[in-house]
């Protein structure tokens, strides 16, 4: 899968509205823990082709949250 290296354990990312810590990355799916503690599951089907914004591939980020 083409988008394995570019995401790692732990990185914040934001991807097609759904945004937190990679939480795990497995051969079906990618899952996120959001800001608010929900859990999300995205089929890399989902994921191969769409972009996404991976805010710790630097040492230093920036990420807004709303309250």
């Amino acid at each position: 899968m083409s988008f394995i290296p570019n995401i790692q354990i732990n990185d914040w990312i934001v991807f097609k509205g759904h945004e937190g810590r990679v939480t795990g990355i497995n051969l079906r799916s990618l899952n996120i823990l959001e800001a608010d503690k929900n859990a999300d599951v995205i089929p890399n089907s989902k994921t191969i082709d769409a972009p996404f914004k991976n805010f710790s591939t630097t040492s230093r980020s920036k990420v807004t949250i709303s309250y």
